[in-house]
């Protein structure tokens, strides 16, 4: 269930997560205000970090919790990029891609019309309806690969 962008707000999340009998506490607050102005995909252990640094009292663990919690309720979405956590971003950007450099972990966001094609060709040729695609490749980035040939 992915969120438009306009259910990020505070009243809306607030709404959202009362209408399925959850709290919206200071703290799941403080953590999807982090993931939605943040640029990105955020790992649980940074938003930690961003809100410790905020003066927000707040454990690893509630911010686990939270962050499975609202990409439950479809306020954010989770990738694991190539590693072995997740990481997260505000819903509602849209369908995107990454590039996921496996030397210095950099990501980068790209859309294609090409993997539309390619969603369309998939659907024709196996006679089967997409509703998610999520592409995620691997290598090397141009910094990581200088530095190896250099």
């Amino acid at each position: 269930m992915a969120a438009a962008r306009s259910q990020l707000a505070t009243p809306n999340a607030k709404r959202l997560l009362r209408s399925s009998g959850r709290r919206f506490t200071r703290q799941r607050e403080a953590i999807l205000k982090i993931i939605r102005e943040q640029p990105g995909h955020l790992g649980a252990d940074e938003v930690f970090q961003i809100a410790r640094q905020r003066g927000h009292r707040v454990s690893l663990s509630t911010v686990y919790r939270t962050l499975e919690l609202l990409r439950e309720q479809g306020l954010v979405e989770a990738a694991n990029l190539q590693q072995d956590h997740r990481h997260f971003k505000a819903a509602g950007d849209g369908e995107h891609h990454h590039l996921v450099c496996t030397s210095c972990e950099k990501v980068i966001e790209f859309s294609s019309p090409h993997i539309e094609r390619l969603k369309q060709s998939l659907e024709e040729d196996h006679n089967f309806t997409i509703s998610n695609l999520e592409l995620e490749v691997g290598g090397v980035c141009t910094k990581c690969a200088n530095a190896a040939s250099g």
